[in-house]
């Protein structure tokens, strides 16, 4: 009986025996530090840069773009009616991303302002050609001056000279009863009630009148404003204009367009789907194209030791595998303790605070490494 009650102990001792003979074996055919065993060596990890070391976060200059929709004075919501670009599109600044649907006055308001453009720019036409053509109304002016004096002249001589013939007529004239010439009355009356005197009398009268208006019609000519004309139709032009101009304006207050240049990443935005000013979700976002750094958060403990590292040159690494490495510089060191830039604490209530400083990355995208992408999280070895 005491024999099988012992069994079971002798067996679990008999059984770590053997583990321990097996483990010994195992040891025995692995390499340690690259020698010995029967095996391929094992190849150990490369150490990775030795230093202050803190946290990072890579962005870009300038930041990721967060893009909603844009604020419309008197629309209460917006609704998408063309998504433009796609994930993964490279944008220009200002391109257009998204068009969202504007009311249909505004588009009534621009083509009436463009068909009194038209009108406008005639009349602006009109009173230039008046402008232009100014000189030639004087100088017709000025010849009908001319004609009318001339015909004042003729008219003058030809009354002259008929009056001088009637007057000597009469002289020559005696009385039909007796001697002696005709009295003044009567040369009066004769002058009166001669058909051809008084033509000739009227016609010059006549002509002086005409010289005169034309004459006046030279001075009003003179006085003309003629800049005048040409000057209001260019005002009315100008408003015209400013009112297409502010029509196009607010049409294209309805169309999203890129800040930045750079890639188009999650684009949310759809056709029909409604922004208003509570809305919580971005339409896209955009990284900027060109030069990255990181965004290195040091604790207020090593605040005075990163102060030495200004302008020098320290080490971006993987946070997963120090080995992968990425040269850099030290060219800011923040002001002050603020809350981190990047992180889920930002709604805390007491967020931890850091010193950000910057560090611009040499090369973000190094052959045979994988390229640094904005908001990818890093370390910064400050020393090596």
């Amino acid at each position: 009986m005491i024999r099988w009650k012992t069994f079971p102990w002798v067996l679990g001792l008999a059984l770590i025996a053997f583990s321990l003979v097996a483990a010994r074996l195992m040891n025995a055919d692995t390499p340690v530090n690259g020698v010995g065993g029967g095996g391929p060596p094992r190849v150990s990890a490369p150490p990775g840069p030795v230093g202050l070391t803190v946290l990072g976060v890579v962005d870009s200059v300038p930041g990721v773009v967060k893009l909603d929709a844009p604020a419309v004075m008197a629309m209460p919501a917006l609704t998408v009616q063309k998504v433009l670009v796609n994930e993964g599109d490279t944008v220009e600044v200002g391109q257009v991303l998204v068009e969202f649907d504007p009311p249909g006055v505004l588009k009534h308001k621009l083509t009436q302002a463009q068909k009194k453009l038209i009108a406008a720019q005639w009349a602006v036409a009109a009173a230039s050609a008046a402008k232009d053509d100014f000189p030639n109304k004087l100088e017709l002016q000025n010849k009908a001056i001319e004609l009318a004096e001339k015909q004042l002249k003729q008219a003058e001589g030809i009354y002259t000279l008929y009056k001088d013939d009637f007057e000597r007529v009469l002289q020559a004239t005696k009385k039909s009863l007796g001697e002696g010439s005709l009295s003044d009355e009567e040369k009066e009356r004769r002058r009166g009630t001669d058909e051809k005197l008084n033509q000739y009398t009227a016609l010059v009268t006549e002509l002086k009148a005409k010289v005169e208006v034309e004459r006046i019609k030279l001075r009003q000519l003179k006085a003309l404003p003629i800049e005048a004309p040409v000057q209001q139709a260019n005002a009315e032009v100008d408003v015209i204009q400013a009112t297409i101009d502010e029509a196009k304006a607010a049409l294209e207050a309805f169309k999203l367009k890129a800040l930045v240049g750079g890639t188009v990443e999650q684009v949310l935005a759809e056709p029909g789907k409604t922004y208003g000013p509570t809305s919580r979700e971005p339409l896209l976002w955009v990284v900027p194209a060109g030069k990255r750094v990181v965004r290195a958060e040091v604790e207020a403990e090593f605040a005075q030791k990163i102060e030495a590292h200004r302008g020098k040159a320290v080490t971006v690494c993987d946070p997963h595998n120090p080995a992968i490495t990425y040269p850099g510089v030290l060219t800011r060191i923040g002001t002050a303790f603020l809350p981190k830039r990047f992180g889920a604490d930002a709604l805390a209530v007491s967020p931890a605070r850091v010193l950000e400083c910057t560090v611009e990355v040499t090369d973000p995208a190094p052959p045979g490494k994988p390229p640094l992408r904005p908001g990818q999280q890093v370390r910064v070895v400050f020393g090596q």
